[in-house]
């Protein structure tokens, strides 16, 4: 089993899931899946598959990917977007689930005007020191 790990009430982020992940989050309790990797990227199996996987547990899924070269401002819109229109709970997953972190963080401190040291304190006890992000986390959480 993937590890999860628990950002707020709505939001949890994990490395990359299996199929057999996907049943265990719906037994969970998770309603969505927002997935942040591309296609193709190492060992992906790909949003297709992950979407049919979603589908058969009754898991509402949305395919967002995002590298730290091709985020956008765009990203972290739909990013956010995604986190208010999807049933909650919410897990999203990456690599590792850093990204989702960063984009969580991105959307705390924009849009829910969230204090950043609240928000790294979070990241960071969930496993996840994105203190070297921070000025990446501030010059997107301005553009929203």
């Amino acid at each position: 089993m993937v590890e999860i790990r628990k950002l707020d009430d709505g939001v949890s982020v994990a490395g990359q899931p299996t199929e057999a992940d996907f049943a265990e989050f719906a037994r969970l309790g998770f309603r969505s899946v927002i997935n942040n990797r591309p296609d193709g990227e190492d060992g992906a199996p790909g949003t297709e598959e992950e979407a049919v996987w979603a589908a058969k547990y009754g898991l509402e899924y949305r395919h967002l990917p995002m590298t730290a070269a091709s985020l956008t401002a765009a990203t972290v819109s739909d990013f956010g977007d995604a986190l208010e229109e999807m049933p909650g709970p919410v897990l999203a997953h990456c690599r590792s689930g850093t990204r989702c972190s960063i984009l969580w963080s991105i959307d705390a401190v924009g849009r829910r005007s969230e204090a950043v040291e609240d928000v790294l304190e979070t990241t960071a006890a969930a496993g996840y020191d994105l203190s070297g992000q921070l000025p990446f986390i501030l010059h997107y959480a301005r553009q929203d």
